[in-house]
């Protein structure tokens, strides 16, 4: 989500109302998929819904390849319906699964564990995948720029702090050229712009492709964890 509405403003240049929308084929997926988990629950179990909900987050992690600076939205809507409905799916089942397996007496500490453990997964979430957006965007951006701009070491820690594909960034690195007077030069303005893209673009896919590893280690692990764990339940009540 956070790198989709990256994506939405800084490349496709959408405003916040146009990106919100777009982003609603998450939200509204999620939601529906939600009031239909006990019928895929009561025929799957809760073991074969988490996997089925894993990988299909795993499928709109890879839906996320062909996106271009230029084009993509298609896929990017697909990709986020395809994750609402898969967050669902795993969401509810952890839920069911966790919540049957403990008695009464500790339902209290296994919800609190089992919030917990989300938040925590919520924010690495979204610091490994920041961490390699962030060096592999910073690694493009100084390779691409170094030899035309001639960086010095406090330069290049400006750069690296950029976020690539933000206009601020193009900005930002081309008040730096002004120094080599290469600034007004129309088409090294493009060619500035047209690396910032490319940086965020690439750092996007390698950011989608962690997201996808990490969501093909817990299919692996749903996979390999005794049945009788994670057995046929009903549906929590709500």
């Amino acid at each position: 989500m956070f790198f989709s509405t990256l994506y939405l403003q800084h490349i496709l240049r959408l405003g916040p109302m146009a990106a919100g929308l777009v982003l609603l084929a998450f939200s509204c997926c999620f939601v529906l998929t939600l009031r239909g988990t006990r019928l895929w629950i009561g025929r799957l179990g809760n073991r074969q819904a988490m996997m089925l909900g894993m990988a299909l987050m795993v499928a709109a992690f890879l839906l996320c390849r062909p996106i271009g600076p230029d084009s993509g939205l298609p896929w990017l809507i697909a990709a986020l319906a395809l994750a609402g409905i898969g967050q669902a799916l795993a969401l509810n089942a952890s839920t069911t699964a966790t919540m049957n397996a403990v008695p009464d007496g500790r339902a209290s500490a296994a919800a609190g564990l089992l919030n917990g453990t989300r938040l925590l997964g919520s924010v690495l979430g979204i610091a490994l995948p920041g961490a390699v957006f962030q060096a592999s965007e910073t690694g493009r951006l100084l390779q691409a720029l170094h030899p035309k701009l001639a960086l010095e070491p406090a330069e290049g820690r400006v750069v690296a702090s950029l976020l690539s594909g933000s206009a601020q960034a193009s900005e930002a690195i081309l008040a730096l050229a002004r120094a080599t007077g290469r600034a007004a030069d129309p088409a090294f303005v493009r060619l500035v712009e047209g690396n910032v893209t490319a940086a965020f673009m690439g750092a996007l896919q390698s950011g989608m492709l962690v997201c996808a590893f990490v969501s093909i280690l817990g299919v692996v692990a749903t996979f390999r964890t005794r049945p009788g764990l994670l057995s046929r339940m009903p549906v929590v009540g709500r």
